[in-house]
């Protein structure tokens, strides 16, 4: 069975008063709310007798809900609290009146009766990171043959799960009272989707609804701190820059089982990959580029020190196949040269944004766009020259990459010891990456390493 049954909360005190709630007013059921909820959920029960868990939103008037209903139908299953579920954020309107909010804001008042995307109230949730909400949501139901749940919501955040669901406008207009409840069954039986990749690591998802178009990433871990912060750092910079991702969703999700995982929702941005060689003008563009996003990223400072994503962590604690002894020796060459040591020492660092070849960079007619920038960490600036000689040109072409590095050489302050020793640094990293984990096409990149290992090392 796949089954889901979402119900709005029963009548709250906010309600009762007239009240703009949104996400962040929080208001418990009044008594009639309380009364209708009972008879809702009598005429539930036979709906309900297969029901194997109870998911609400944090606040009261959800929980509440939740509540009433288990005990009136004598539901054996816990509740489980769930942030994802929470109402969508009214901005500048939360804790108004309709009145009031009529009288002070008329032009976004007009929005929220209308139930349009909340995009142009100051503060609000919008309309993508709404849907990108619910997207985060459902991904639990991805690929599951076996559910049957009741979910405790808000009008908003139903309405963007039903329009989403049965693939319509978000902005479809539903009336959604008190105590309403709906039935989905497949809930990705509509969706337009396509499995991007799929392997150890997680799943990507390309989703495709009548109102944008996003990219779903799901990682078999946890996102930690520094990652999250990162995501928001990632929105100022795309503001600026508009070559990289929006986040519209970024966190980690539990679901009712107890399952924990980390969760992003990107925009999706148009444009081709290009593998070969690129030619000079492009390369010229591509750098700059890059050095422009690197410029910006490194003007928001990161608040706390992070050590497992520190260069030198990352690289002494990379798992590699001890039985390769060409990797084995690679390895401890670099251990043993003293301008490791140096590089290590260094007390300036920046974030570095590690993940550059050319499956993560599109060409759209004269724009550059980089479509993961999942991967940054901290490293020497001459780090970030290293990566994008190797990762960005020599990995497709070893002429490329010389230009590219010769361009660095002419133009930065560094010397070429140093880039090499990173270069086969990035070298390793990849190398190990792709032997360690199960990833399609392995062969391939695994190929294009050694290559550029065999070419760094022997000249």
């Amino acid at each position: 069975m796949k089954k889901i049954i979402i119900i709005r909360h029963a009548e709250s005190e906010g309600n009762y008063r007239h009240i703009i709630q949104g996400g962040e007013e929080d208001y418990g059921l009044t008594e009639q709310g309380n009364k209708l909820c009972k008879q809702r959920a009598e005429e539930m029960e036979t709906q309900l007798e297969s029901c194997t868990h109870i998911m609400c939103s944090p606040t009261k008037r959800a929980y509440q809900t939740a509540e009433l209903i288990k005990k009136t139908t004598n539901l054996p299953c816990i509740i489980k609290q769930i942030d994802l579920l929470k109402e969508v954020d009214a901005g500048i309107l939360s804790g108004h009146t309709h009145q009031e909010a009529k009288v002070f804001f008329p032009k976004e008042y007009k929005v929220w009766i209308e139930r349009k995307d909340l995009n142009e109230i100051k503060n609000a949730e919008k309309g993508s990171q709404l849907q990108a909400r619910v997207l985060a949501f459902l991904v639990q139901y991805f690929q599951n043959e076996e559910y049957d749940d009741l979910i405790v919501s808000h009008a908003g955040f139903i309405r963007s799960f039903i329009n989403t669901i049965q693939a319509v406008s978000r902005e479809n207009q539903i009336n959604i009272p008190n105590c309403e409840y709906f039935i989905m069954n497949d809930v990705w039986k509509k969706i337009n989707y396509k499995i991007i990749k799929e392997n150890s690591k997680g799943l990507i998802l390309y989703v495709r609804t009548i109102d944008a178009q996003y990219i779903i990433k799901r990682y078999n871990r946890l996102l930690d701190d520094f990652e999250l912060e990162l995501d928001k750092i990632q929105n100022r910079v795309q503001a600026v820059q508009n070559n990289i991702p929006e986040v519209y969703f970024s966190g980690n999700v539990e679901t009712a089982t107890g399952h924990k995982y980390g969760v992003r929702v990107y925009s999706y941005l148009e444009g081709n990959h290009k593998y070969g060689e690129l030619g000079q003008k492009k390369i010229i563009d591509l750098i700059k580029n890059i050095e422009n996003l690197s410029r910006e990223y490194n003007k928001y400072n990161i608040t706390k020190s992070y050590d497992e994503h520190n260069l030198f962590f990352k690289f002494e604690n990379t798992k590699y196949n001890y039985t390769n002894n060409k990797l084995k020796n690679l390895r401890e060459m670099i251990l043993k040269e003293p301008r490791y040591s140096y590089l290590k020492k260094q007390k300036v660092q920046i974030l570095t944004l590690y993940d550059l070849h050319r499956d993560n960079i599109l060409f759209y007619e004269n724009d550059i766009m980089f479509i993961d920038m999942g991967s940054i960490i901290w490293a020497p600036t001459v780090f970030q020259i290293a990566v994008v000689v190797v990762e960005t040109f020599m990995l497709y072409s070893v002429k490329e990459g010389l230009v590219c590095l010769n361009y660095y050489l002419e133009t930065e302050k560094c010397s070429l010891e140093d880039i090499k020793l990173c270069m086969l640094i990035r070298v390793f990293m990849g190398i190990s990456f792709f032997e360690n984990n199960k990833i399609n096409g392995k062969e391939k990149y695994l190929e294009m390493y050694w290559y550029a290992y065999n070419f760094i090392a022997n000249n």
